[in-house]
């Protein structure tokens, strides 16, 4: 590589071509010159004139423009294949800057008089550039604001608040990176540097560094806290269990209250405990009364049944002793049996028709059965002998010509009661085929076997494992495969469906009216809850809880980053190469474009 002063070059090829120039010269000394002829009156002069030729010959070159500008071209071209650039030093930092604000559950610590998150938006504040992106580090990466004025970065600063979650804190600095135009600016990640999920802020770091954008970690914690809270909550049919840790290294004694109920719980040095409770019918809170310094984690909010019991009715001909005991085994479930002609009167959650005699059917028992579903309950068909015979009334979700030879069954969509089961294979079943509108499930070679149907507010069940056909009686997924069939049909809200997690996303088939624990009711389809507390989704009440053991982890391992009270913002300041082929290029063109005005103006074209 050669250099010349400040401009380096990249290719000796180009500085071999200024070679070109040569020819030029040449070209000039031998072109064709006017023809001299003997004149006497003048010879005198002549002989005078030529003891000064050679001042004459630079003189006449001095008046040959097209000389110059065909030799400052030959030049440019030399110099552009040579691939010329100089080095500059520039500061990368001023224009373009990323803030990352970890916005989670975390940052609620006090620090002082002032909360971490309260430093973290003052730091940021002194962070800015000319133009700004704001990304918001929770449960998911969130872009809060882009391509702002520090004037709009500060007002928008002013309106956020950190949420009830977990942090994403590598997945937020990869986003940043990816704000950056041309990979210029700075990023500057604010936060406690307590990631509980997803990529880790050092790998991610390590990325941007390689695509050389600068990335500054400004750290607003101090370890010394105390914190003792709920970690975890096991929720069943009508029990739950709450996990509560003491995060000190020493022991500690709280105060447990629920309802009617308190009692003091001591807490080994870094150890947790269970409590169990029975489920509440609606909602309830389990408070722990501690003094320490995170006070997010010491509220439990639950949601219990109101309806904690489902009625069935068992409607069959010849009564199967393990379909009975299998949906009783949960002790959630009330099973009353009747057997036909004559069927037990009242309001029922489910409805079950396993080896009926259609003979004895009642005229309109059918019909009272779809009006019920059509209401909110839910039925199940149960495959039989000589079901494709029985007019079911409009309650069978397939049609039944035939049979199915043995055949392996084959879940085709995971639900509650088909998931982590072994069906096993059936000798034979019912050549079913799903009617229009209805959702096939599982299938037993070319039959369809598992089949649900929405009729109104209620479902339809087609069940297609004769009893004769399968051992999946004898099999412990059995009960749980009732279980869980009658609990999703019966519409009795399932505990576990409504005690969750924050930052888990609640859908629903249309928008209904959701009312946050605070704030304005909003109507949607699809919410996160990112906030802790009980939750009105349409009539549905859900509790959501924080319950991230890293996260309430409030003392961060790695001491990350430069501490908020030291940090102070640096330009950063790199040496970039300018390439300047493309400057010689254009030069060259516009010469050559003078080259063609002169010599035109000069009368040769």
């Amino acid at each position: 590589m050669v250099s010349l002063g400040p401009i380096e070059f990249g290719s000796n090829l180009g500085l071999w071509g200024l070679l070109s120039v040569v020819p030029l010269i040449i070209l000039y000394f031998i072109r064709p010159k006017p023809k001299l002829l003997a004149v006497p009156s003048l010879m005198f002069l002549m002989r005078a004139i030529g003891s000064n030729k050679l001042t004459a010959f630079l003189r006449q070159l001095t008046k040959d423009w097209l000389f110059f500008i065909q030799l400052l071209m030959l030049l440019l071209l030399a110099l552009a294949l040579a691939q010329p650039f100089a080095h500059v030093t520039r500061e990368v930092t001023a224009t373009n800057s990323v803030i990352v604000i970890d916005a989670s559950a975390s940052m609620l610590v006090k620090e002082g008089p002032r909360s971490r998150f309260d430093i973290a938006i003052a730091k940021a504040k002194q962070s800015l550039a000319k133009k700004n992106a704001v990304i918001l580090a929770k449960g998911t990466a969130l872009v809060g604001l882009r391509d702002a004025t520090p004037q709009e970065t500060r007002e928008y600063l002013d309106t956020i608040a950190p949420r009830h979650t977990g942090t994403r804190l590598g997945d937020a600095i990869m986003l940043a990176g990816e704000l950056l135009p041309g990979g210029e600016g700075r990023v500057v990640v604010i936060s406690d540097f307590i990631n509980t999920e997803g990529i880790d802020p050092l790998s991610a770091a390590a990325v941007l560094k390689s695509r050389g954008i600068v990335t500054e970690f400004v750290n607003v914690a101090k370890t010394g806290k105390s914190n003792q809270g709920f970690v975890g909550l096991d929720v069943g049919e009508t029990e739950a269990i709450a996990y509560i840790k003491n995060f000190d290294n020493q022991q500690k004694t709280v105060t447990l209250s629920f309802g009617e109920e308190t009692r003091p719980l001591t807490l080994s040095a870094g150890a947790t405990e269970p409590f169990h409770f029975a489920l509440p019918k609606g909602p309830a809170k389990i408070e722990l009364r501690t003094n320490d310094d995170f006070v997010l984690d010491n509220t439990l909010w639950v949601v219990g049944p109101e309806q904690q019991e489902i009625n069935l009715l068992l409607v069959t001909n010849n009564k199967s002793i393990f379909l009975e005991k299998a949906m009783e085994s949960s002790g959630r479930v009330k099973v009353t049996v009747s057997e036909p002609p004559v069927v037990a009167k009242g309001e029922y959650d489910v409805y079950v028709l396993h080896n009926i005699n259609a003979r004895q059917i009642l005229t309109g028992t059918f019909e009272d059965f779809l009006r019920s579903v059509r209401d909110g309950a839910g039925v199940v068909i149960h495959a039989q002998d000589n079901m494709d015979t029985i007019d079911y009334k409009g309650l069978l979700p397939v049609k039944v010509e035939g049979t199915q030879d043995r055949a392996d069954i084959a879940i085709q969509h995971v639900s509650s009661y088909t998931k982590n089961i072994d069906f096993g294979v059936v000798d034979f079943a019912p050549f079913a085929q799903p009617r229009e509108g209805a959702t096939l499930l599982a299938t037993a070679g070319n039959a369809a076997l598992f089949v649900a149907k929405k009729e109104g507010k209620g479902q339809l069940f087609y069940y297609g494992i004769h009893e004769k056909a399968s051992d999946f009686r004898f099999n412990p997924g059995y009960p749980i495969f009732w279980t869980e069939l009658v609990t999703s049909l019966s519409g009795v809200p399932d505990p576990r469906q409504h005690n969750l997690r924050t930052d888990t996303p609640l859908l629903r088939e249309e928008p209904v009216i959701v009312k946050p624990p605070t704030g304005k009711p909003v109507r949607r389809a699809a919410i996160l809850l990112e906030e802790s507390g009980i939750y009105t989704v349409g009539e549905d009440l859900v509790a959501a809880n924080l319950l991230r053991e890293t996260e309430s982890a409030i003392n961060p391992v790695d001491g990350l980053g430069t501490p908020a009270a030291e940090f102070e913002l640096h330009a950063v300041k790199e040496k970039q190469k300018i390439p300047l082929e493309l400057f010689a290029l254009v030069l060259a063109g516009l010469i050559l474009m003078l080259e063609i005005l002169y010599v035109k103006l000069r009368g040769d074209l």
